[in-house]
């Protein structure tokens, strides 16, 4: 996989003290992600049911166990896959509140709203063919593998097997508010009086869109 990410954002606050026991604020965020990336993959191995084996010459042991090291297969399924996987994802928000105290009372309020956006591209054809034998050798520090006896650079030798193709656009939201009011009491058996409000409203939509 070969890509690029590519990441910024912006935030801005605001803060305003008209007078004494009044504060007021806002604020605003942005951020965005940016993926693009490009995908080869190759897949082999050996499915009996449709006639794969292996050649018994090839078949090497770790010294001293029972576990292969090297081993040739024959008539070796593959699959060839290559597909592009490019995202977006975006989050604004914006949020302004304050607070406001006078003796023993203190309010305090604040609203926020934030938005999201998330889309994926994903396209790609796999190719299928068969190998007239695939080795696999665990010998070295890293494994290695090798194709004889089949072209797979030829495409007499490959087929479609599938093409897909995804576009998915995702949007989501909240909304966001609170109201808060505090008393502090200085007789009687309560010392302290608090009362809150909040509220939320959130929506998604995630749709099925694979063709």
């Amino acid at each position: 996989s070969l890509g690029r990410r590519r990441r910024h954002g912006a935030s801005l606050m605001l803060g305003w003290r008209p007078k004494a026991g009044l504060d007021l604020y806002a604020e605003a965020h942005y951020a965005e992600l940016r993926t693009t990336q490009d995908t080869l993959q190759f897949n082999a191995g050996p499915n009996f049911a449709a006639g794969s084996s292996f050649d018994p010459a090839s078949v090497v042991l770790f010294p001293g166990t029972h576990d292969v090291q090297r081993i040739t297969w024959t008539n070796v399924p593959v699959s060839i896959l290559n597909f592009a996987r490019d995202t977006v994802d975006r989050t604004r928000e914006v949020a302004a509140g304050g607070s406001w105290t006078r003796g023993d009372l203190r309010l305090s309020a604040d609203l926020s709203n934030t938005r999201s956006f998330n889309r994926l591209f994903f396209s790609g054809p796999t190719l299928a063919g068969t190998a007239a034998r695939f080795t696999h050798d665990l010998a070295g520090e890293v494994p290695a593998t090798s194709v004889e006896g089949t072209d797979l650079a030829d495409p007499v030798n490959l087929r479609y097997a599938s093409l897909l193709y995804r576009v998915r656009p995702l949007n989501g939201s909240l909304l966001a508010g609170r109201v808060d009011a505090d008393w502090q009491l200085d007789q009687g058996p309560l010392e302290r009086v608090a009362i809150g409000w909040r509220h939320s409203r959130r929506q998604a939509d995630n749709g099925q869109n694979l063709v």
